[in-house]
């Protein structure tokens, strides 16, 4: 009999361990480069506890984000802890990190919700993936200084391949990550003038503008002016425009005849070529005046001083001055 009762106290023991208490995350899913803030939550429906510790083991490419100071951006949730909280984050290397936090006595308040919420960011290089990380090592101190461990926890972090409707000056892009392109998607409405770029850049990374999608430009019934910096024409379709038959076309030096051969870009209202300084039509020696003119400080208010730096390098001089030469013989 006496062994039937130690049978079953070992027995409630084991029971003890498989309680309703548990950390849990919800799936992730991320942009490279753009930092993604996560909860950890705890449901602590059993016990009280006053202190905790677990880590967190990220796959390969995915860390938790540093402050300026170095320090990693997680925090305790102050709506679950109390003014006598302790709370410490640590990286201690491959990949894993440690979080752990001590009260003065008082119990985390509450029984669900967010408990710690930690800031991650990945890498480039794994965009398009989807990656398991894990909770594990979870200790946790009851008010009875009793210390129950949670089983480990795992949730999947889905990393973008595309950033999708991002804005950068009056446009939105899709950027394609592992290709490193974008497309134009759509413009702020009612604009009357726009560029578009050869490239954009977005959180430190370059990507080529390939595409302009269809409809694009749909609500810009005032549009009156387009520039392209790109000295090819991609390729749009006949939405992409709607209102090209009332706008100006400005198009890089020499690319004019690339434009006007090109569908739906031919049917533009006019096609300006950027060696056309004084944009007249023509290119001749009035345009290659005013290039001369601004380089001797002579005309620096003209009104095409910006135009005169005809292959956009960010210089006005005489190579400026070649291009319109050669292309007015070529024109």
């Amino acid at each position: 009999m006496k062994k039937v009762c130690i049978l079953i106290h070992v027995l409630l023991a084991l029971a003890g361990n498989t309680f309703a208490d548990n950390l849990a995350v919800g799936n992730v899913t991320m942009t490279p480069g753009e930092k993604c803030q996560v909860s950890i939550k705890l449901n602590n429906n059993d016990y009280s506890y006053i202190s905790f510790q677990f880590d967190l083991v990220l796959p390969e490419g995915i860390s938790v984000s540093q402050n300026s100071n170095g320090s990693l951006e997680a925090s305790i949730n102050p709506n679950r802890s109390t003014d006598g909280t302790s709370f410490t984050a640590k990286d201690i290397g491959n990949n894993k990190y440690r979080f752990l936090a001590f009260t003065d006595g008082a119990v985390f308040s509450g029984n669900s919700g967010a408990l710690v919420n930690i800031t991650l960011i990945a890498s480039e290089e794994i965009a398009g993936s989807t990656s398991v990380a894990v909770l594990t090592a979870q200790k946790f101190t009851t008010t009875a200084t009793s210390q129950q461990r949670f089983a480990d926890t795992s949730f999947h972090i889905t990393v973008k391949a595309t950033a999708s409707s991002v804005q950068i000056g009056n446009l939105f892009y899709d950027l394609d990550i592992k290709t490193h392109t974008a497309k134009v998607v759509a413009s702020v409405t009612n604009v009357t003038s726009i560029t578009i770029p050869a490239a954009v850049t977005y959180n430190g990374i370059s990507y080529d503008v390939t595409e302009i999608g269809n409809g694009a430009f749909a609500k810009c019934n005032n549009l009156t002016s387009v520039t392209v910096d790109i000295p090819y024409p991609i390729d749009i379709d006949e939405d992409a425009f709607p209102n090209r038959q009332n706008a100006t076309l400005y198009v890089p030096a020499r690319c004019y005849g690339e434009y006007l051969g090109t569908d739906y870009w031919s049917e533009f209202k006019e096609i300006i070529d950027g060696a056309d300084v004084n944009c007249d039509g023509e290119i001749d020696e009035a345009d290659i005046e005013i290039v001369a003119d601004i380089m001797a400080g002579w005309s620096s208010d003209s009104p095409f001083y910006y135009r005169a730096d005809v292959n956009q390098d960010g210089k006005i001089n005489i190579t400026d001055i070649v291009i319109i030469n050669n292309t007015e013989l070529e024109y």
